[in-house]
């Protein structure tokens, strides 16, 4: 039912891609971009596998290229995910 819910609270915020950097230098750190790239294939490698009907070995190299750009972007600029946090509350 659309207009049931009204929204209580509203939130944008930045978070680091390597939840253990506090700090907003820039630093490399090649065991924390693997550890992102890991998570990032556990979180779309079914998606990307069935949707384009990959093999594993497809799989493998595409995910092994993106390890690659994320330390070649974290060599010069820290990442940052964006975390939107919307409260409903019922009308």
């Amino acid at each position: 039912m659309e207009g049931s819910f009204d929204i209580d609270t509203l939130e944008f915020f930045e978070v680091n891609w390597d939840e253990k950097d506090n700090n907003d230098d820039v630093c490399f750190d090649a065991y924390s971009e693997k550890q992102l790239a890991k998570t990032t294939r556990v979180v779309n490698e079914q998606l990307f596998a069935s949707h384009f009907q990959l093999g594993d070995s497809v799989v493998d190299y595409l995910f092994e290229r993106y390890a690659y750009h994320v330390t070649c972007h974290l060599l010069v600029q820290k990442g940052k995910f964006f975390n939107i946090v919307i409260s409903l509350r019922k009308k």
